[in-house]
């Protein structure tokens, strides 16, 4: 589900709070495939932007800075990791899908 104004993928279409344009980096799993399900038109766009917003020296991160939900560090007490976890983590596997896709 092309998200235009942003050049990538929506999170989320029809959720229960609507459509989430939170840049993410599992979209990068829609070329990486072994048989992509993205428009091959759209993956100069999409690499890009998760190049800029998400790509870091270990990985990439689970949710792109400037996001209201985005938390810069994983510390803290239980409650506060767990709240964190999904929210600006990076991920060192996602490197290996990324590095696909852009291969491709």
């Amino acid at each position: 589900f092309w998200y235009e104004p942003g050049g990538y993928l929506y999170d989320v279409v029809d959720g229960p709070d609507g459509d989430s344009a939170e840049l993410r980096p599992n979209q990068v799993l829609a070329i990486s495939l072994a048989h992509p399900v993205l428009d091959e038109s759209r993956w100069g766009s999409v690499l890009g932007v998760v190049g800029r917003e998400l790509l870091t020296p270990v990985g990439l991160r689970s949710l792109a800075p400037g996001s209201a939900s985005y938390h810069a560090t994983y510390h803290g007490d239980l409650r506060t990791r767990d709240g964190a976890y999904h929210q600006g983590t990076v991920w060192g596997w996602l490197i290996g899908p990324f590095v696909d896709a852009w291969l491709r």
